[in-house]
């Protein structure tokens, strides 16, 4: 399928898009809001191989599932992605989890950065994407 897959839209939880997307390479994700959208998509955009939501971390006594799961070429487990809404203060478990894993651990709250039709969109990726998704 092409970039976006088939996501319903207007789930009445006011997140906007929920359900099952087609990644750029055939696999099956399940979004959970807008934002997660808009960043598989400009996943799918770059050919950039992830998944959702599929390891599960033990961090202080809490469980924590973290939204993205980015993959180099050979399958390699190259960095988590989690996705938060501009009002959420809830980071400090992307903080803790950086501590305990050997992997590159990024929080995204502006999610706008990341919208393909954006007029800015490749100046301002070039500038963050290094931060966010080691190459």
């Amino acid at each position: 399928m092409g970039i976006g897959g088939k996501v319903k839209k207007g789930n009445g939880n006011n997140r906007g898009y929920i359900g099952y997307h087609t990644t750029w390479d055939g696999k099956y994700v399940f979004l959970r809001s807008k934002a997660e959208f808009i960043y598989a998509r400009k996943l799918d955009y770059d050919r950039i191989p992830y998944l959702l939501e599929v390891i599960t971390y033990e961090v202080n006594g809490v469980k924590y599932k973290p939204d993205f799961f980015i993959y180099d070429e050979y399958d390699n487990l190259n960095a988590i992605v989690e996705i938060k809404g501009y009002l959420t203060v809830n980071s400090y478990k992307v903080e803790k989890l950086k501590k305990v894993i050997n992997t590159q651990v990024s929080l995204i709250q502006n999610i706008n950065l990341y919208k393909i039709k954006n007029i800015n969109y490749l100046k301002k990726w070039k500038e963050i994407r290094l931060l966010e998704l080691p190459k």
